[in-house]
This record gives C-alpha cells, sequence and structure tokens, in this order.
C-alpha cells in the first residue's frame, strides 16, 4: 500500500475496512464475470495475492515504530523488570526524539545516564524513566553531556558494591545492647 502509513490503531482499523472493501469489490465482479463464462481464474487469484500483500504491509511496523521499539529495548535493558512494551505517552516522548535526534544520539544518551560517573545525579535521585530522560526542556543538555562523554572514551563508573568499606565480619560499634 503505498502513500502514509496508518499511525493510530483506529486509523489501522479504517485503513484495514476501506482496504478489504476495495479489494471485495474487485473479487465480487470478478466472480461475476466468471460466472458470465470469461475465464477470470487468474485475476481472481491476482486480486486475492495483491489482497494479502496489502494486509501484511499494513501488519508491518514502519520504520519510525521499528525505531521507537528498538529505543525502547535498549533503555529496557537498564531496567529489566520494566514494562515490556512502552506506554502511549512513552512512545510519543521516544518518537520525537527520535526525529530530532536520531536512533544513535538518543542511545547514547540513555547510556550516558544509566553508566556515565557525570550522570550520577539522575541515578542516585531516580531520574531514569522514559518521560524524564527524554523530556524535551533538557534534552539538549543532555545530548550535549552524552556526546562529550562519547568523546571522553566512554569512562564509566565502578559497579555500586554495598560491601564496599564495610567489614561484615566485625561487631558494630552503634549498637546498644542490652544487660541479660
Amino acid at each position: 500500500m503505498q502513500g502514509v502509513q496508518p499511525v493510530t490503531p483506529t486509523e489501522k482499523l479504517e485503513a484495514r475496512q476501506l482496504l478489504m472493501l476495495r479489494h471485495l469489490g474487485a473479487l465480487t465482479d470478478a466472480v461475476l464475470e466468471l460466472s458470465a463464462g470469461t475465464p477470470m481464474f487468474h485475476r481472481v487469484l491476482a486480486e486475492m495475492d495483491q489482497w494479502t500483500e496489502d494486509l501484511d504491509a499494513l501488519n508491518a511496523p514502519s520504520q519510525m515504530e521499528a525505531q521507537v521499539l528498538d529505543l525502547y529495548l535498549h533503555w529496557r535493558a537498564h531496567h529489566p523488570t520494566a514494562r515490556t512494551k512502552p506506554r502511549p505517552g512513552d512512545v510519543g516522548k521516544l518518537r520525537g526524539r527520535l526525529k530530532e535526534d536520531g536512533l544513535a544520539i538518543c542511545k547514547l544518551v540513555v547510556d550516558y545516564i544509566h553508566t556515565a560517573p557525570g550522570a550520577a545525579f539522575w541515578r542516585d535521585n531516580g531520574h531514569l524513566s522514559v518521560g524524564t530522560i527524554f523530556k524535551s526542556e533538557k534534552w539538549g543538555g543532555r545530548a550535549d553531556l552524552a556526546l562529550d562523554w562519547q568523546k571522553a572514551g566512554y569512562p564509566t563508573r565502578a559497579p555500586a558494591d554495598p560491601k564496599q568499606g564495610i567489614d561484615w565480619n566485625s561487631r558494630a560499634t552503634n549498637v546498644v545492647e542490652f544487660p541479660r
């Protein structure tokens, strides 16, 4: 199918209905010609093949939808317990960022915020949601910081170790002991 791909589920449903009606009309005409004795068998098969191809094209994700899903899955790699599919509001934010900056920059910002030493503020304060990371008001600064981080060779923070600096075998000194 050529032209603009439907975006919303309602538009997709309407496009499918129009497509089905168009093909149904062509098939009805072909059947009427067949019954009149005209050899139309191959035309009917060709029309059915076209119908199948058009429906497959409608069901296939657009390039933008594929990039939105790719970017969401990239973010989700840092959040394995997150939803398997993005929320509709997150899809809009991801789509807007992808249109302006492209997939590579968006993935770089996600990696920067989750691993770079300079992005500890976002991690420490829980500012890691899709909505927060891709917020348009702060995006330019985040993208610039991520590009600087990339130029510096992607330095990463050491993994958080809760045992670091604590001797778990020693007795605690701040525990009040009660007489027995």
